[in-house]
């Protein structure tokens, strides 16, 4: 799992509560087993290869999910994801 300057940035920022939670949350359901089985992850509209995951009631992981690589690409609150993506459902 990798994550981008701009996640590291996100991540960085949070209280150290929400970092543990974003933490686990990455861990927990980014792995292979979980990642297809789990009704918290979806894949974003008109994207190519990007899900997000419901980390917290107003935080989400935007991901990239390649074949041998998990890529971390920013986490936002559910508020600016619901204006990038217009009313996205999580």
């Amino acid at each position: 799992i990798e994550l981008t300057p701009r996640a590291q940035i996100a991540l960085d920022t949070l209280s150290n509560r929400e970092r543990t939670i974003i933490l686990r949350q990455i861990l927990g359901y980014l792995n292979p087993q979980m990642f297809r089985r789990s009704r918290l992850i979806r894949k974003l509209p008109d994207s190519e290869g990007l899900y997000v995951l419901r980390a917290t009631m107003s935080l989400r992981i935007i991901f990239r999910r390649e074949e041998f690589l998990t890529e971390i690409v920013d986490i936002v609150n559910h508020d600016r994801l619901q204006r990038m993506y217009g009313g996205f459902p999580l």
